[in-house]
């Protein structure tokens, strides 16, 4: 296979004798084999043949979504060993918003509860590397810890005397990433047409 689309900790979906499983790819080799830990695993899968055919499906990182067969080689539950696929599978784009490169250091902010009055304000916890962004979202770069679900504002600035522009967004995936720190995928919320258009006028001059 040509183009190597897995990452470490990456949601994949297995069917192994025609039963669906769910799991994550633990490690990769390129042309060799790749292993899946599965989240719910039992026990017969003990009965299922070495070399028989699995059914892979998961989206990579670019937003591709991908289906291919390869080979179960070994099993050591929760731990399934699988061949690498072969060839160049081809993928079908699933995201509705297109996403821009970008590298913008951006400070990342949680509501707090304060007070008497228990008053809610927006307190700073940290940064981030805003690497990609489109309409719908953002992915960044951090050593912070969120979970999904997880409301953060992202603050940053762009071009010459704007104001910082403020998104919300909701942690929707995470994945490692280098420098012990670890990429989170962020869909925006409730943006007014004024931010979408400094969205929209990133996007098109991510440089400025």
């Amino acid at each position: 296979m040509g183009k190597n689309f897995f990452f470490s900790g990456m949601a994949v979906s297995l069917s192994i004798g025609d039963k669906p499983y769910q799991g994550s790819v633990i490690s990769f080799e390129i042309g060799d084999n790749f292993v899946v830990k599965l989240t719910k695993a039992d026990m017969t899968l003990l009965n299922a043949m070495l070399n028989s055919e699995v059914v892979v499906r998961c989206i990579a990182d670019d937003g591709m979504a991908y289906g291919f067969k390869c080979r179960l080689k070994n099993r050591k539950i929760p731990l399934v060993t699988l061949t690498y696929p072969e060839g160049e599978p081809q993928g079908v784009n699933v995201r509705k918003e297109k996403r821009t490169p970008v590298s913008f250091w951006a400070e990342l902010k949680i509501m707090t509860v304060s007070g008497p009055e228990s008053e809610s304000q927006l307190e700073g916890i940290g940064d981030a590397n805003i690497v990609d962004i489109s309409l719908g979202g953002c992915k960044i770069m951090t050593h912070g810890e969120f979970k999904k679900g997880d409301p953060v504002w992202v603050v940053f600035s762009w071009g010459e005397n704007e104001e910082p522009i403020e998104l919300k967004g909701v942690v929707r995936g995470s994945r490692p990433a280098p420098y012990e720190s670890t990429y989170y995928g962020l869909q925006f919320c409730a943006l007014d047409g004024a931010t979408l258009e400094k969205i929209k006028k990133i996007m098109e001059n991510p440089h400025e």
